[in-house]
């Protein structure tokens, strides 16, 4: 009786500020994405799960996968753009390839099992040995919740991401608008000849 009354006590004697309301779990208390806790965070845990299983569908070629190349678009001098759905015919991943004239841009976006964004993955590369990556994180409602930018390799190249780091606008929400919007392009059409 003694012990169970000594527990009581030293935990009703612990801080608030510790303790984490019954409906909740210790996951989800954790709220706020930060610095040092954004690799381990549950929301960006799920979204790399959703990731993860993409890129497996990718490779396992679960997606039916499509593809456009562009002579030029808008600044850009060659363009790809790949779409990938799964087999109820829903958008799971969508790849925007450009090459300027002394760089070039890779966009891969994820969509979960609702169409909604839940990541991008960006590679920029120009012709000063200048490498750089760019990651998005949204959650299931596709509000932004966590970026970053790393450079891997070479002086930096400003501006590569700040369209995309300071505005929602360039991105593609809806991937089949974005795959099937050809203004400003010169499409390059494939011709089979057959004998």
């Amino acid at each position: 009786m003694v012990t169970y009354l000594l527990l009581i006590l030293i935990t009703c004697s612990q801080p608030a500020a510790n303790l984490i309301p019954l409906n909740q779990t210790p996951q989800t208390a954790q709220t706020e994405i930060t610095d040092a806790n954004w690799e381990s965070h549950p929301q960006i845990k799920e979204i790399r799960r959703t990731v993860s299983a993409i890129d497996s569908g990718l490779k396992n070629r679960n997606f039916k996968v499509s593809e456009r190349k562009f002579e030029s678009c808008a600044d850009q001098f060659f363009t790809v753009k790949r779409i990938a759905r799964d087999a109820k015919g829903l958008t799971r991943w969508y790849e925007e390839y450009g090459e300027g004239e002394d760089s070039s841009w890779d966009l891969k976006y994820y969509y979960d099992p609702k169409g909604k964004l839940r990541f991008v993955f960006g590679v920029a590369r120009s012709a000063n040995g200048t490498r750089e990556q760019l990651r998005l994180y949204f959650d299931a409602s596709a509000k932004r919740i966590w970026q970053s930018t790393k450079l891997l390799k070479g002086l930096g190249c400003p501006g590569c991401f700040s369209a995309y780091l300071d505005s929602d606008k360039p991105l593609a929400f809806d991937p089949e608008k974005a795959f099937t919007d050809d203004s400003g392009c010169k499409e390059i059409k494939v011709t089979i000849s057959r004998k």
